[in-house]
């Protein structure tokens, strides 16, 4: 079963044709990566498909539903969690007061305490997020999205500016709720995290989808397509 589906999908900017008739699949259960240089599509394809971005020609089905509107969609939100490339979140809230605000959207969502503990922010929970380190708040935009206990997860650059350590431990983080059985697509820049985390990678590259395998096989394979830019280099379980 398909988890993500579109077809045919376009969208422009002005003269700027910022995603070029991209076909893509991704399976229930697996983790499925973008990679691709600054400008190759990626944040567009992905805001598109969280229903964030209306697309200009195509089809898009999200766990086998599409973004109508009305009941169908606020149905599809309660599936979902969404980490966007720059979240912004406000600085004089707790961590505490963060999650729990971000609970109240949800009709059903885990505990403040199950989410803390996924993303090992325990000791942090009475700390204003504007204190908190750059991995310290990647990993509560993290622990937002899993607030709601998602079957699919968007993952918009997740450890972009990270240092090592920081990298390590938000790789865990996802890495447990794959395990869990949860559905990822996630954007990235670095062929080490895809080769960590994901099942397959495609390439994206002026808004088409330029090469598609696991990242085993792209890692034994690093010749690039000709006229294409290289790509640079407690556990909580899915809602049902």
């Amino acid at each position: 079963m398909s988890a993500i589906r579109c077809t045919g999908l376009v969208k422009r900017y002005g003269d700027v044709l910022a995603v070029a008739g991209l076909e893509l699949a991704v399976t229930a259960g697996e983790c499925f990566g973008l990679l691709g240089p600054n400008g190759a599509g990626k944040t567009t394809t992905i805001e598109i498909l969280e229903g964030l971005t209306p697309p200009d020609a195509g089809d898009v089905e999200i766990l086998g539903l599409r973004w109508t509107g009305g009941a169908e969609t606020r149905a599809l939100r309660e599936r979902l969690g969404i980490q966007l490339q720059d979240t912004q979140l406000a600085d004089k809230l707790t961590v505490e007061e963060t999650v729990r605000l971000f609970r109240s959207f949800y009709r059903s969502s885990h505990t403040v305490d199950e989410v803390l503990a996924l993303v090992e922010l325990e000791e942090k929970r009475g700390a204003w997020v504007g204190k908190l380190s750059g991995g310290q708040k990647q990993r509560l935009a993290v622990a937002c999205a899993l607030v709601s206990r998602p079957e699919l997860l968007f993952l918009d650059e997740p450890t972009t500016g990270l240092d090592p350590q920081s990298r390590r431990q938000l790789w865990d983080v996802i890495g447990r709720f794959r395990a869990a059985g949860g559905t990822i697509l996630l954007t990235t820049h670095y062929m080490e995290e895809a080769e960590r985390l994901c099942d397959r990678v495609a390439i994206m590259d002026h808004g088409k989808i330029i090469a598609l395998d696991t990242p085993s096989a792209r890692q034994r394979d690093r010749r690039v397509p000709s006229g294409s830019r290289r790509a640079t280099g407690t556990t909580l379980r899915p809602g049902p």
